[in-house]
C-alpha cells in the first residue's frame, strides 16, 4: 500500500509516467469528487493527466497502477458517465479493454451526499 506521493513523486519531483511502482491486478476505491485542485494538481499532476475532476484523476492514476488485463472497481458520481467528454476521459477510454459491469445506485443512497453514484468495473487492455 502506497500513498499518492510515493507513487507519482520523489520528494517534490513529479515523475509523470516514469514511476517505478510495482503494478497490481486490482484497484478498488471511492475517490473524492469535485474539481481537481490542491497541492498535487499544482505540482504537475493536473497538467500531465489533463484531469478536470478528482474522479477523472483517480481513474487515470488507478489505471497507471494496474497491470495489463487488471480490474478497477470504483464508486463514481453519475456525472462521470453522463458528463461531457474530456481529454482525460479520452485517455481513460484508450487504456480500457472494456467496461466489465456498471451499477447505477439509487440517488441519496449515501446519507451524507445528494450525489448519485455508480459502481464501475473496468478492465485495462491486455497490451498497450
Amino acid at each position: 500500500q502506497h500513498t499518492l506521493e510515493q507513487c507519482f513523486y520523489r520528494g517534490n519531483i513529479h515523475l509523470k509516467d516514469q514511476f517505478t511502482q510495482a503494478k497490481v491486478d486490482l484497484v478498488i476505491g471511492n475517490p473524492p469528487y469535485g474539481a481537481f485542485t490542491g497541492r498535487w494538481a499544482g505540482m504537475g499532476e493536473k497538467q500531465w493527466t489533463r484531469a478536470r475532476s478528482y474522479e477523472e484523476y483517480f481513474v487515470l492514476r488507478g489505471l497507471d497502477l494496474l497491470r495489463h488485463g487488471g480490474l478497477m472497481i470504483y464508486i463514481l458520481p453519475h456525472s462521470f458517465l453522463d458528463g461531457d467528454k474530456s481529454k482525460a476521459k479520452q485517455k481513460i477510454v484508450s487504456q480500457l479493454s472494456r467496461v466489465v459491469d456498471s451499477y447505477r445506485l439509487p440517488n441519496q443512497l449515501f446519507p451524507t451526499t445528494q450525489i448519485g453514484t455508480d459502481i464501475l468495473v473496468l478492465r485495462k487492455k491486455l497490451k498497450p
